[in-house]
């Protein structure tokens, strides 16, 4: 199962303080379970997630046993969105699932 990007915000931007995951917890919380009960793998689009006081355009791949296979912040921000304007560029280009 795939989701859009940031389906968790609408990219309501500038309510990210209010509406941001902290840590992913909720995301991974809910989906875990899913993927757990309904035996399927789930790549959760992205989420924008809180971080300390920065805010990242946040994906995950879960496994259909509900494990976390895989994490990406998303490195290249869209400058006509603005998203360089309130999201971190992650660090890492690639980030390999095993």
């Amino acid at each position: 199962m795939v989701f859009p990007e940031m389906w968790n915000t609408g990219y309501d931007l500038t309510r990210f303080n209010d509406i941001a995951d902290v840590n992913g917890l909720q995301t991974l919380h809910v989906f875990k379970a899913l993927a757990q009960k309904y035996h399927i793998m789930i790549h959760t689009g992205s989420v924008a997630t809180k971080r300390g006081d920065q805010f990242f355009n946040t994906t995950y791949i879960i496994d259909e046993k509900g494990k976390l296979l895989s994490t990406y912040d998303k490195v290249h921000l869209f400058g006509l969105m603005h998203e360089d304007e309130f999201l971190t560029p992650g660090s890492k280009k690639k980030t390999s699932l095993r």
